[in-house]
């Protein structure tokens, strides 16, 4: 190889690679000067005396570059901020680069942009009028965005932010107008209407806020309420009270048609309806123990297992509805109803006995006096009872009258009875001068009023009827009665857990008497309950345990337990997992746990997420510390679209541009998995730095560096700050000092306080005095005139 050759291409690529390594050279144009140099190496390999200089090869390869750069800037149609930042840039270094050819003695090559100051001012005016302009629409557009918000969601804190951001807008306007900037066509120049508007929606906003904040109050209320597990009758009363205040909260913005807050206690019917029920047992449970300490006669015996049978039916409707079971003196009314008539027949029995020992003794007092006492002189004119009360049941009353009237009594009356189980005509009872306690061979005045009660007539026998009653099925008892004529047959839901047992005859109350297969004759509209055995089914889980589960599994394995009404409901909210359950509610209630048990017929909907979501937990890890461009970058690169962008005003300087809330269809986020559809609506809220400026305009310009006025300015968080050269100072400074400031503007305003606020993103633009084209040389933008 050629000596010079050698040393052209060794040297050649040395300064390459300095000046690859000392300049912020994109890829292309380091490929654009490697080229050149490469293809004059090619065309010249045999003839090395025709070698260009390599430094002005590769200068001159580099300013046809930056030229290319230039003109494809000025004639884009589109251009962006960016790109004109990126031109005046290119203008700068091809300004330093023509001082360099004219330094060096080198011929400029052929360029289209021979005169890069004239470029410069050019872009520089693009770039005014493209960020002023682009401001005004992103203004305008956030407007008309958040004016949407505001209304839907009537928010106060949307409104103030509206009205700041109206007034930005009207601040630039005013500027585009005094530098004659061309002004880009907007939705929202009458600012007065669109003020006026905001006004009369803020106002609206505080009233909803006011109600929302009730709202949300007495939710916690009736949470409190809820979760004390020692709750008391007087406690359920007052929970009742919330629940109507909160339904007349809730139907006020509904019928306002305001949005309603997210409350966990919305089936405000169903609650105070438990409730209400839990009172009514309560009640009933106090009774019942009142009463089992009072028990003696017939009558409260029957209104005792009237009270007993009531209260399962509440207990049952309990069941039904997968309440919980208040605590109770008296947690098994049905046993004891059982065990309360077994001591009555007790008592009835022991009662008897003693009124046959009352009776002998009473006899044989009753010989003593008449042995004593002129037996002749005591009788005359009296009756004689001519048997003992408990004789008289059972017995045809047609024969009973007539022992009576044997006896002597006159005044005898009868009397039909619907009630009991004996047969018809068969005496019940009988009154001897209303009382039913007597015995025989007692002696009374004939004319004593003697009433005999006897079971009606057209009775049916149904002992036979109700053989084997208890392996019957209650549909076939029901039947059965009703064949016969009875017209007063209801039906009672015993709850079990036994298949074997379902639908089998559980109890059977006769005219409000427990029946054991004794014999037994009824009227045919006497009232007869058919207590009957209903399956119940546990659901296995609580709510909370079916929520993540594959809702496939969950349908299926309901299913499996035996439930026929399982239905399905998708979900496009939240931010579960697709397919994956939300929640389960059984007959319209999720407040049930694993232990409760339901009809095989209950209505079960498993909700479950809808299918269509993107998985964005990484995107959402440590949210609370991104940036907030950054994690919106993150989600629109995901695909979601549906995205607002919220400031919250913050003097702290450590915030800015941190997240301050997300929320997604309205439900904030926290933490954990989340999984949303595309078309999700997202909110995003982060906290936007207000700083307070600290200086006057002549307090800036007065002999400050402009370098230790833009270190001040950053340290405080301003980060769009713009530096431009005056070029007014001539070869003799007189009035000027190179490098202090001519003057200093904030988003155009040059009439500002030391104690005005700005945005930490305000343009701020410093006019440094400099001298023409010489120091200051970090500052390539020209002021303009």
């Amino acid at each position: 190889m050629d000596i010079r050759y050698a040393n052209y291409l060794e040297k050649g690529t040395r300064r390459m690679i300095e000046l690859f390594s000392s300049e912020d050279l994109s890829a292309e144009e380091k490929e654009f000067i490697a080229s050149a140099f490469t293809d004059e190496l090619a065309n010249n390999i045999g003839d090395t005396k025709g070698l260009e200089n390599y430094d002005y090869l590769i200068y001159s390869a580099s300013v046809r570059f930056v030229d290319s750069i230039i003109s494809q800037i000025l004639l884009k149609e589109n251009a962006s901020y960016g790109d004109y930042e990126t031109g005046i840039k290119y203008c700068a270094r091809q300004q330093q680069s023509f001082a360099r050819f004219k330094k060096n003695g080198w011929t400029i090559p052929r360029v289209d942009n021979l005169i890069p100051e004239d470029c410069c001012k050019l872009l520089q005016k693009k770039k005014e009028s493209i960020s002023t302009g682009r401001k005004i629409l992103d203004e305008d557009k956030q407007i008309s965005e958040l004016v949407i918000l505001a209304e839907k969601d009537l928010s106060v804190s949307i409104c103030d932010q509206l009205t700041k951001l109206i007034d930005e807008l009207e601040q630039d306007i005013s500027i585009c107008k005094q530098k004659r900037i061309s002004l880009p066509e907007i939705k929202n120049k009458d600012t007065r209407k669109i003020l006026k508007r905001i006004s009369e929606t803020r106002r609206i906003a505080e009233k909803k806020e006011t109600v929302h904040r009730e709202i949300l109050s007495t939710d916690y209320q009736i949470h409190t309420i809820i979760c004390n597990s020692a709750m008391m009758p007087d406690q359920w009363q007052m929970l009742l009270s919330l629940c109507q205040k909160q339904e007349s909260l809730l139907t006020d913005c509904r019928n306002r048609k305001w949005p309603l807050p997210s409350v966990r206690y919305d089936q405000l019917g169903k609650l105070s309806a438990q409730y209400r029920s839990y009172i009514n047992i309560h009640n009933l449970d106090v009774l019942i123990t009142q009463e089992r300490n009072t028990l003696s006669t017939n009558k409260q015996y029957k209104e005792f297992f009237g009270h007993c049978k009531q209260q399962q039916d509440n207990i049952a409707v309990c069941l039904q509805n997968g309440w919980s079971i208040p605590s109770l003196s008296n947690p098994d009314p049905g046993s004891l109803s059982n065990a309360t008539l077994v001591e009555k027949e007790k008592k009835e029995l022991r009662k008897q006995q003693r009124r046959k020992i009352y009776m002998i003794v009473a006899a044989l007092i009753a010989i003593a006096i008449i042995i004593g006492v002129s037996i002749q002189k005591k009788r005359a004119g009296k009756a004689v009872i001519p048997f003992d009360a408990s004789y008289v049941v059972g017995k045809d009353q047609a024969d009973i009258y007539m022992e009576l009237e044997n006896a002597g009594f006159t005044n005898i009356s009868r009397r039909s009875d619907d009630s009991g189980w004996l047969e018809e005509n068969q005496v019940i009872s009988i009154t001897v001068d209303n009382s039913e306690n007597f015995s025989k061979g007692a002696y009374i005045k004939p004319d004593v009023s003697v009433v005999i009660t006897y079971s009606s007539e057209n009775r049916l026998y149904v002992t036979d009827l109700l053989k084997s009653w208890r392996e019957t099925e209650y549909t076939e008892m029901e039947k059965t009665l009703k064949d016969a004529g009875f017209t007063n047959v209801t039906l009672q839901k015993t709850p079990t857990l036994d298949k074997q047992i379902d639908k089998l005859t559980a109890n059977m109350i006769l005219d409000g008497t427990p029946y054991t297969n004794e014999r037994c004759y009824l009227s045919k509209n006497s009232p007869i309950t058919i207590f009957y055995y209903a399956l119940q089914i546990g659901i296995g889980s609580s709510n909370s345990e079916f929520v993540g589960q594959d809702y496939k599994k969950v349908v299926g394995n309901l299913k499996e337990r035996g439930f026929t009404n399982v239905q399905e409901q998708q979900i496009t909210t939240g931010w579960a997992k697709g397919n994956t359950v939300v929640g389960v509610t059984v007959n319209y209630v999720d407040t049930y746990d694993s232990s409760h048990s339901f009809a095989p017929d209950v209505k079960i909907v498993v909700k479950y997420s809808s299918n269509d979501r993107l998985e964005i937990t990484e995107e959402l890890e440590n949210w609370r510390y991104t940036d907030y461009q950054t994690l919106v970058y993150w989600l629109r690169a995901r695909g979601f679209t549906n995205i607002s962008i919220i400031p919250k005003t913050t003097e702290n300087k450590s915030k800015s541009r941190s997240i301050f809330s997300i929320s997604f269809n309205n439900e904030e986020y926290s933490t954990g998995e989340c999984y949303l559809p595309e078309y999700a609506y997202i909110k995003v809220e982060y906290y936007y730095l207000q700083i307070k400026i600290g200086q006057t305009p002549k307090q800036f310009e007065n002999d400050q560096m402009y370098t230790d006025v833009v270190k001040r300015l950053e340290s405080q968080g301003f980060t769009n700050i713009r530096l431009q050269r005056a070029n007014d100072i001539g070869w003799f400074p007189i009035h000027s000092k190179e490098g202090t400031i001519q003057r200093i503007t904030i988003n155009g305003n040059s009439d500002f306080t030391e104690t005005d606020i700005f945005g930490y993103d305000a343009e701020i633009i410093i006019v440094v005095h400099t001298k023409e084209d010489k120091g200051c040389e970090d500052i390539t933008e020209i002021a303009p005139k």
